[in-house]
């Protein structure tokens, strides 16, 4: 992908949250050794390293996600899959926005949290991080 490359690979997003959702990480990689969170590495997707991951049980769970080229892609391309972004509150790392997705018969919902570069003004930012969170809808 190049830094104007704005296509996102929606379908692997969508096998990605709906494996988080339904706590399967292994839907989508090598589950290591379960810790408080867990490293799942590598991963089928290309443009994905590996996440450190969390079981959502009965409360919630998280995924941070190690990204194989952060800053290459602008936060506008996740807006199909998790309909408009919102402005986030600003972390060390950087501004963030926010998206959200419920796939379809998990019951439960995934809150995405973009950290960008800053460079652009809203989602014409390039995400250099991504943080999910899944809980109940």
């Amino acid at each position: 992908m190049t830094r104007t490359d704005s296509r996102l690979p929606a379908a692997d997003w969508a096998m990605l949250l709906t494996a988080l959702c339904v706590d399967s990480p292994a839907w989508i990689g090598t589950v290591g050794e379960p810790r408080h969170l867990t490293a799942v590495t590598p991963t089928r997707f290309p443009w994905l390293r590996g996440l450190l991951w969390r079981p959502a049980g009965d409360s919630f769970g998280v995924a941070l996600l190690d990204l194989a080229e952060p800053g290459t892609m602008p936060a506008s391309a996740w807006e199909p899959l998790v309909g408009p972004l919102e402005p986030g509150r600003a972390t060390r790392e950087g501004p963030t926005l926010v998206g959200r997705h419920e796939p379809a018969g998990t019951g439960r919902r995934a809150t995405l949290t973009l950290v960008t570069d800053g460079h652009a003004a809203g989602t014409r930012a390039h995400v250099v991080s991504v943080r999910i969170r899944v809980e109940p809808a």
